[in-house]
């Protein structure tokens, strides 16, 4: 079908009657069958629909397409709700579209210059990004300073967030990615995210601080976890080398949120205490100053320039005070002034105070628990000086794969009679 379109056999919505009998010729010549122009064609509308399927998903909020399986990524709450209004859609993240490229081509998107163009990903592009430990950090950091900046909305990026992550990005790697490439970047840390953070919930299993990877008390324990959730395989050995960061673009929003809500929650209840003070009349002079002095020292804890304002009303004793005052609307921008900055101060003591407590934990994690490894480096070094054939070489490049747990497993565990050459046909990480 694909060399129907080139040849221009395509019509806007199928093929012509010359390009279905070359089809059908053809094919049927390829692969030995005897298929009629009917069966084709019902073949034809099966592939529109899945086509239909797939580019209906990727647009919707939170999806997106992994460029390399061409499947689905999405949460797992929001694919369940997805699947409930669209049923059709529920292999897309498991078998996906593999064809995906060559449908676009087929059913028109991939030669037309529409909006649906940012979802074909195609090797032209450079869709298929090969993202590097540098690259990735770099994306990670530029999307941290992001939500510093108040650019990280309750499940992604606002636009502006986006279009700077994408210039600051091109600029210091030197790639052309698009921003479909970083957002499909994105979802896949995000899922990392959760199931590292899940891990670590389950009952026997632990963090190692220092590497960021899981630790199981059993290895039964973890090999059934692995069959259930076949996404953590990799939690024990390359584990989530950005946790700390990806906490920030992952985890605070919610909490930031809660707090928000609480916050506004105050502000109304404070909005009514205005409204009975200001209906409230003052039969004397005494009675008002008290009363409104009391009242702004009660905000002025908040902001050291109204409590000067509360002494300054307090000792100016001979200045008519009206017998109904109310709050003026300078008092109460100073007032929703005071708010946002006692807001921004709890944020601000709330960020430090859980980096505290996370420093604080991982101090006492590495002084008081002793992290158990049970192919320890001095091991290797005693392999390594037994093996034989072992040139200096090779012995300087064992010690580099060394400092992964994975290689120092390899090392104490392969035949000592065949450590030179399992060495010599590594790659180092």
């Amino acid at each position: 079908m694909v060399e129907q379109c080139k040849k221009g056999n395509r019509t806007t919505t199928t093929f012509s009657s010359v390009g279905w009998n070359e089809i059908q010729k053809d094919f049927n010549k390829k692969t030995g069958c005897n298929y009629t122009d009917m069966q084709l064609k019902n073949k034809f509308q099966k592939l529109r629909k899945v086509h239909k399927e797939l580019k209906n998903a990727c647009k919707q909020m939170g999806f997106s397409m992994d460029p390399s399986r061409k499947v689905i990524l999405a949460e797992d709450d929001e694919w369940e709700a997805y699947l409930r209004g669209h049923p059709n859609a529920k292999n897309l993240r498991t078998i996906g579209c593999p064809l995906w490229d060559e449908l676009q081509i087929i059913f028109g998107d991939a030669t037309s210059e529409d909006k649906d163009m940012s979802l074909c990903p195609s090797r032209d592009r450079k869709d298929n990004a090969k993202w590097t430990r540098k690259e990735e950090r770099i994306f990670v950091e530029l999307m941290v300073e992001q939500c510093k900046k108040g650019n990280r909305t309750t499940t992604a990026f606002s636009s502006t967030g986006w279009k700077e992550i994408q210039k600051d990005f091109n600029k210091k790697t030197g790639c052309n990615y698009t921003d479909m490439q970083l957002k499909n970047k994105f979802q896949k840390l995000r899922l990392l995210h959760k199931e590292f953070k899940n891990a670590c919930k389950e009952t026997g299993f632990s963090m190692d601080p220092f590497r960021k990877v899981i630790l199981a008390d059993d290895g039964d324990v973890w090999e059934a976890y692995v069959r259930d959730h076949p996404n953590a395989k990799n939690l024990q050995t390359t584990g989530c080398q950005l946790w700390d960061e990806l906490c920030i673009i992952f985890g605070d929003i919610t909490t930031i949120g809660e707090y928000t809500k609480s916050f506004r929650q105050e502000d109304e209840d404070t909005s009514e205490d205005e409204d009975t003070f200001e209906a409230e009349s003052i039969n004397s002079l005494s009675d008002s100053d008290e009363h409104q002095t009391t009242r702004h020292i009660s905000f002025g804890s908040l902001d050291p320039l109204l409590t000067l304002d509360a002494m300054d009303d307090t000792s100016q004793e001979k200045s008519p005070i009206s017998p109904k005052r109310a709050i003026t609307l300078k008092d109460r921008k100073r007032k929703k002034f005071n708010n946002l900055k006692a807001f921004s101060e709890a944020c601000m003591a709330f960020t430090l105070e859980s980096m505290y407590r996370i420093n604080k934990d991982r101090k006492k994690r590495l002084t008081s628990v002793p992290l158990h490894d049970p192919y320890p480096l001095s091991r290797c070094i005693e392999v390594l000086n037994n093996a034989p054939c072992l040139d200096a070489k090779l012995y300087g490049k064992a010690m580099n794969l060394c400092m992964h747990s994975y290689w120092r497993e390899v090392i104490c565990q392969v035949p000592r009679e065949l450590i030179s050459q399992v060495i010599e046909s590594a790659k180092e990480p």
